[in-house]
């Protein structure tokens, strides 16, 4: 007796929404065999391959797009462990049938599960259809390699299909511009004639109201360091957020010596920290953290654990000096 069957896959609908396909087992007659062919090759807007650690899905946002729109197609490599495990050593080069790409962008993504790290990286590209019918995304080919082997290993995902409907009509008609043209004016007019009483009785809301229901932007950098040093517990997610940790120094920074020191460079931020006789100490630490940010962030330099360990000690003592700063400069301020 033969089989067909098709798995559980995860499908979009037009509203984004993830609809469940389930999966079927149903017995084949003998004149069966090319139907089966057929829906074996037949594809939906998802579909995706592993290979042992590696996984390659391709997955489109939509089942359908009008003409006059474009639909996204998502090519995702995941895999269990740290960002350097697997390389991509180029990008996939997807092919396309009554499509063209308008867009792309890729993007990184590291989680830990537990104390297991896991990566996803994401190429994603947009695509306007050509002409009314159906559209199709080619086979699309990813080759990587697994830290400590030298041979390249592919995974191919199968075709996807989108079908393309007659484009929408853009804009209301008539009637309905003219019906919100109106509507606007008299909310204008209203909103004129409060402002007006308003000022008239003199409401105002005093300052002080005002002030207490902004977050200030010592407390807002105060959660934001506090986040990041809760969140660097493993030295992957250290080297990962360590770029991100001294932005943070930076904001601190220009908090107390100005809004141009978040972007200046290296050098320029540690001369400006000797003017308000900073320890030489902490001048130090704050020029060596930027140089090794900058080559972490442009020249993908990967730190040993005892540099980044230190680094990161440094990070903190910096932090803890400038906040002790700022609070005391904000507590003589109110005072």
């Amino acid at each position: 007796m033969l089989f067909c069957f098709y798995g559980q896959a995860e499908m979009q609908d037009l509203w984004g929404e993830d609809k469940p396909v389930t999966t079927k087992l149903f017995p084949v007659s003998r004149w069966f065999p090319a139907v089966c062919m057929a829906v074996m090759l037949a594809s939906g807007p998802a579909c995706s391959q592993t290979g042992g650690r590696v996984e390659v899905e391709a997955r489109l946002n939509r089942e359908s797009v009008p003409l006059n729109q474009t639909a996204w197609l998502t090519l995702t490599v995941r895999w269990n462990g740290a960002t350097d495990e697997v390389e991509v050593p180029a990008p996939p080069d997807p092919k396309f049938d009554n499509a063209t790409v308008t867009a792309s962008r890729t993007s990184n993504e590291a989680t830990v599960a537990g104390s297991q790290p896991r990566t996803i990286r994401r190429y994603e590209f947009r695509l306007k259809p050509q002409g009314m019918g159906m559209a199709y995304v080619q086979p699309v080919s990813v080759a990587y390699r697994v830290k400590g082997e030298t041979s390249l290993q592919t995974l191919t995902t199968n075709r996807l299909s989108l079908k393309v409907l007659a484009a929408e009509e853009v804009g209301a008609p008539l009637w309905v511009r003219l019906g919100i043209l109106v509507f606007v004016a008299f909310a204008l007019v209203g909103l004129l004639a409060f402002l007006l009483k308003r000022n008239a009785s003199g409401e105002e809301t005093s300052e002080e109201d005002a002030e207490e229901t902004k977050v200030s932007p010592v407390e807002d950098l105060r959660r934001e360091w506090l986040e990041i040093e809760t969140a660097s517990g493993t030295q992957e997610l250290q080297r990962s957020l360590f770029v991100q940790a001294t932005q943070v120094m930076r904001k601190a920074i220009a908090l107390r010596l100005g809004a141009l020191l978040k972007t200046a460079t290296p050098g320029t931020v540690t001369s400006e920290l000797i003017h308000p006789e900073a320890p030489e100490e902490m001048v130090t630490h704050v020029h060596e953290i930027l140089a090794l940010a900058d080559r972490i962030k442009f020249a993908n330099y990967d730190p040993p654990r005892d540099e980044l360990a230190e680094a990161w000690r440094s990070v903190r003592r910096v932090m803890g000096y400038l906040m002790n700063k700022i609070t005391e400069e904000k507590e003589e301020k109110n005072e």
